[in-house]
């Protein structure tokens, strides 16, 4: 079983080049790819959606059901003036979801049901966010989500992978 250390630099890693690779690609789009105002389709839709997935995935692992303060939640206290206040949201959020997921479960470290569950549970909180802010939920494609979602399960294959490794 690997270190919380090195799963969080794992994950730093896996974020990387991810973002590079996505980031090296964006050049390359077929020529008939539809253009709209504001609007992406296709292939940046996804590629957009994999940068945010692997983000997500780096931000909220699967460890977030393990009892005490994950790396994913101190993370939070290091970001500069709010970090404290983000530290604490971070804990109490996610606080229902630990309580309700056994730690190293199938269904918390199971690579695919995992991110689905953890990408559920966040899409419930922004949209009570949104619900009490009054403002508009996000409306992503479906290809986005379909981008988030397989940037996410990266970072959770990257995680288990370590977490089976002897």
């Amino acid at each position: 079983m690997a270190s919380g250390q090195r799963h969080e630099r794992a994950a730093a890693i896996t974020l990387g080049v991810g973002i590079a690779a996505i980031a090296l690609s964006m050049g390359i789009a077929p020529p008939d790819a539809p253009q709209s105002k504001g609007i992406m389709w296709g292939i940046d839709a996804l590629r957009v959606g994999i940068a945010g997935g692997l983000v997500l995935g780096w931000l909220f692992g699967p460890d977030l059901d393990a009892d005490g303060i994950t790396k994913d939640e101190a993370r939070w206290k290091r970001v500069p003036l709010l970090g404290p206040l983000l530290y604490i949201a971070m804990v109490w959020l996610w606080l229902p979801y630990a309580v309700l997921m056994p730690h190293r479960s199938p269904i918390s470290h199971g690579c695919i049901v995992g991110a689905v569950i953890r990408m559920a549970y966040l899409c419930g909180i922004v949209y009570a966010i949104c619900c009490l802010a009054k403002v508009p939920p996000p409306n992503p494609t479906p290809l986005t989500l379909l981008g988030i979602l397989a940037g996410w399960i990266i970072q959770d294959a990257v995680h288990i992978l370590l977490d089976h490794r002897r």
